[in-house]
């Protein structure tokens, strides 16, 4: 296993010329690199995004969608055994052999039939409201993103000057946020 390991984090690969691991540990009163525990860290956030969500969603997004208009709209499509076995179990979007084998023992015509699959094909869509709502989750989130990005660049010094980008790179990089 220790190989293995070896192999994976391999200083060569992972780190500029000239540094270890070693350098990145922390020291009392040193700079704040970041660590292999802060992995810890991720499915607690993940946890939190995702109740944040669920919150979002249900009292803010859908209460702004219908307010805007958006409704579900339910495909009816009349029930039929035959044609339900051929959906679930061959495919939801048959072949013309398909089709006039239906149309033979249905008595139906081939626009009937078809029809029947389009309407069952979109009785199995997501309804427009759940893709309004997540749709507004994504826009709020990608734009609380932006601005976090840009509060957080906008301040310093590379963000404008790119040739102070990699200066001090690893021995001077301070992951800490604006007090």
């Amino acid at each position: 296993m220790e190989a293995i390991s070896s192999i994976i984090w391999n200083d060569d690969f992972w780190l500029p010329e000239g540094f270890t691991w070693k350098d990145l540990e922390m020291t009392p009163g040193g700079i704040r690199h970041p660590q292999f525990s802060d992995l810890y860290y991720v499915p607690i956030i993940a946890l939190v995004l995702l109740l944040i969500r669920i919150i979002f969603e249900r009292f803010i997004a859908l209460p702004f969608c219908v307010y805007l208009g958006i409704t579900n709209t339910t495909s009816k499509y009349e029930q039929n055994a035959i044609c339900e076995k051929v959906f679930k179990e061959v495919t939801a979007n048959p072949k013309k052999e398909h089709i006039d084998g239906l149309i033979k023992q249905l008595g139906w015509s081939q626009g009937r039939v078809q029809r029947w699959f389009r309407k069952r094909r979109k009785a199995n869509q997501l309804p427009l409201l759940k893709k309004a709502t997540e749709s507004c989750w994504r826009c709020v989130f990608y734009f609380w993103l932006f601005c976090f990005g840009g509060y957080t660049i906008l301040p310093t010094d590379w963000f404008y000057d790119t040739r102070q980008w990699m200066i001090g790179y690893i021995r001077e990089v301070n992951f800490t946020f604006r007090k």
